[in-house]
């Protein structure tokens, strides 16, 4: 189990770090990455959903799902509620000619729900990317946004594979055992501290300089840990331990890359308020 679980890692990071520092196709690679990812987590989330009964319009989401997340890629980030607006009529129209209006609001709610928890906040990474952030990457030939993408990649790696160690080998008291029994406060605390010292090593490496580094790196270890939590809380609900068994040691897409959809938006929001990225 450990041993999968670390070689599934290692090779989810280099795959990451090599769509996203690709030097050709102006990040074309990155978007059908992150697409792959968004398409395949969607598709867990709805099975699930399926599971229990409920029907949302899922050819529908991936279809908008793919379109919101090639508007980001474009930057034509205006059209998005056009897109969504729609999305709703589509939905609305399929709800009420092929399925009669049976549950309609429910399933309009879990219908839109995994389009921007997944693909919505999957975006933020689209947005890092494309960014002009006043950094200087340890090879000039990487666009600073690209490398604001790696820093924020690896560092919630630090926080995933620290959490992970922390609570396998020391974790003793539960925090949230209502909604994940195996949350640990020591394993809340290691993950913590590998994200605060290597993120802010990479970041200070990275001419962010030490205060911004150290920043960024805190709100990474907060933020990391809590969208693992919110994905257990919706695990919990739908009564699953995984949302499949695609990734050996890990579970499924949506298992392993819930803690960057919370981190990629908060450290996307920390460095614009911060005038780091333009």
């Amino acid at each position: 189990m450990l041993r999968h679980r670390v070689i599934t890692a290692l090779w989810g990071t280099a795959l990451f770090l090599f769509a996203l520092l690709f030097p050709w196709g102006d990040g074309f690679l990155f978007l059908l990455l992150l697409l792959s990812i968004s398409l395949l987590a969607l598709n867990e989330l709805f099975s699930s959903l399926q599971n229990k009964g409920f029907l949302p319009f899922r050819f529908i989401v991936f279809i908008s799902s793919a379109l919101f997340l090639l508007l980001v890629y474009l930057k034509k980030m205006s059209l998005i509620p056009h897109l969504l607006s729609l999305t709703l009529l589509l939905c609305f129209l399929t709800g009420l000619v092929i399925r009669r209006g049976r549950n309609l609001l429910r399933d309009l709610s879990l219908t839109f729900f995994p389009i921007l928890y997944i693909s919505g906040l999957i975006s933020y990474l689209l947005l890092l990317y494309s960014s002009q952030a006043s950094i200087h990457p340890p090879i000039p030939s990487i666009p600073s946004g690209v490398w604001l993408c790696v820093i924020v990649v690896i560092t919630n790696w630090l926080s995933d594979m620290g959490s992970y160690f922390g609570g396998k080998f020391f974790g003793k008291k539960h925090i949230f055992p209502h909604i994940s029994p195996a949350k640990t406060l020591e394993g809340f605390l290691f993950g913590f501290i590998s994200t605060l010292l290597g993120g802010t090593l990479l970041g200070i490496l990275s001419g962010l300089g030490i205060f911004v580094s150290l920043l960024l790196s805190f709100i990474i270890g907060i933020f990391a840990p809590l969208g693992d939590l919110a994905e257990s809380a919706i695990k919990r609900e739908l009564g699953i331990k995984d949302f499949s068994s695609i990734l050996p040691g890990h579970g499924g897409i949506l298992d392993r890359f819930d803690s960057l959809l919370f981190s990629a938006p908060a450290s996307y929001y920390l460095l614009k308020l911060l005038l780091i990225i333009k």
